[in-house]
């Protein structure tokens, strides 16, 4: 019927394109997913910053540390501060020592989950390492000497645990007489009483490592034994975990002495050297850096911050009035490839391939016999096919130029126009290649597979059907 064909024909189209849609924004997604998004970004903002010589854009200066009033924060996020009259005669190394003396109260006070309130990620992530491979352990050797000589390495503190385990099978056990802490029967069933009391430690011990001090004073009934664990919990205890706070402080000394020094010099009223180099995101990865180690550092840094901000926010961190003119008029190409792009481009993307799907149903539905198998699969051929054409093209001119790629390329000032626009699209070229090409071969190649597939199952329906021995007539 004329309806049908024309149906047919329109739906075919709206098919093609919707799958087109689709293609292209599921290849959109993952050329601005994180990882090749901020590398994308590091690369045009490489051809937006480039000269004649290896350069490197300057950053906007970091905030002081300090103004010049009121308590001085020793480290960002951590809420150690000290007052004003301290500031002047502090040393770094009292200022470690009054971190590591905060941190031993936070954690003795709070328990698991103590370093959610560091502002630093990087350090919360060092000091729950720190947690498990020593402060634990050391909790639990401190608890053993104070506790295990006042009768629960000798069994003269055992519960008729037997008892329990009698009356309430399955069930953990107490098997110290004053000592809330419950242990499953297989731990004690065997063991002699000082395994026992160790293993009545180790739980006590977690106890504290979980809900802090107040969790383990609640497991003591005994008045000794409470008292020995006050006495273990504001001396040994406490001095080992400062210790031990104050070791993995080494390696952000010389960070704190600077942050020192600045926030004195500040105090006495003597002007800090402005460093167009030192912010707040780039800290000191740039200091002893050749020129070509710094712009790279300095592109990832900003890179980073395109992606995750946009133009504007990139606009933010910029010191001269040229590195913010070239940013915008890049604008454009950073923000589509952002991480607000990204997410369009994956809703859109999931979007357009529903729509697609339904309407690939409904021309598979308009046809009959074989074309049902046969018209989705040319739809979907012809949707992914040129794309993966195109990209296959990309991939192999990429190749053929990677090694003069290598190298950044020159100005237009020292090249001249046309020289520089062919070194700069042979390199953007090979970096683009080699940076996203792996990802965004998937959608059209799963497209374009697909509708091979779909005419393969045709040509093998048609060749089976012409294959198949007629049918004999009855006698």
């Amino acid at each position: 019927m004329a309806w049908q064909v024309e149906a047919t024909w329109w739906a075919g189209l709206l098919a093609w394109l919707a799958v087109t849609a689709a293609t292209l924004l599921a290849v959109s997604a993952l050329a601005t997913a994180p990882r090749v998004g901020v590398e994308l970004q590091a690369l045009l903002l490489d051809a937006a910053f480039a000269a004649g010589e290896v350069s490197v854009p300057a950053a906007a200066p970091a905030e002081a540390a300090y103004e010049g009033s009121g308590p001085f924060e020793l480290w960002p996020g951590t809420g150690v501060t000290v007052a004003e009259e301290e500031l002047a005669n502090l040393s770094a190394a009292e200022a470690r020592a009054r971190l590591a003396n905060a941190f031993a109260d936070r954690r003795l006070a709070d328990g698991a989950g103590w370093t959610a309130s560091l502002a630093d990620p990087g350090l919360a992530a060092d000091l729950d390492m720190l947690e498990r491979a020593v402060l634990h352990p050391l909790a639990e050797a401190e608890l053993g000497r104070a506790l295990l000589r006042l009768g629960l390495d000798n069994g003269t503190r055992l519960a008729d645990w037997p008892t329990q385990a009698a009356n309430a099978p399955g069930e953990p056990v107490q098997p110290i007489v004053g000592v809330f802490v419950r242990l499953p029967v297989e731990l004690v069933q065997g063991a002699d009483p000082r395994r026992i009391g160790e293993r009545v430690v180790a739980g006590l011990a977690t106890l504290l490592a979980e809900g802090g001090a107040e969790a383990a004073r609640a497991a003591m009934a005994n008045a000794q034994l409470l008292a020995a664990l006050e006495a273990a919990l504001a001396g040994p205890v406490w001095q080992a975990w400062r210790a031990a706070f104050s070791a993995a402080w080494v390696p952000r000394d010389d960070a704190l002495e600077r942050r020192l020094t600045e926030a004195q010099d500040v105090l006495a009223g003597v002007g800090v050297e402005e460093d167009p180099l030192a912010d707040a995101w780039i800290g000191a990865d740039l200091e002893g850096a050749s020129p070509e180690e710094a712009r790279e550092r300095t592109l990832a840094a900003l890179a980073e911050r395109a992606y995750r901000g946009g133009s504007d926010t990139l606009q933010g961190v910029l010191a001269t009035p040229e590195a913010r003119a070239r940013t915008a008029a890049a604008a454009p190409w950073i923000d589509a490839i952002g991480a607000r792009a990204h997410q369009r481009y994956t809703l859109w993307a999931w979007v357009s391939g529903v729509v697609a799907l339904l309407l690939l149903a409904i021309v598979a539905l308009l046809q009959q016999g074989r074309w049902r198998v046969l018209a989705p699969g040319v739809l979907l051929l012809a949707a992914g096919g040129p794309w993966l054409w195109l990209w296959w093209s990309w991939s192999a001119r990429a190749d053929g130029v990677a090694a003069a790629a290598e190298a950044i390329p020159a100005s237009a000032v020292a090249l001249g126009l046309p020289a520089a626009a062919r070194a700069w699209s042979a390199h953007l070229l090979a970096a683009s290649a080699d940076v996203a090409a792996g990802a965004v071969v998937w959608p059209p190649a799963a497209v374009a597979g697909a509708g091979a597939a779909l005419l393969a199952l045709t040509l093998l329906a048609a060749l089976g059907a012409w294959l198949r021995p007629p049918k004999r007539g009855r006698f």
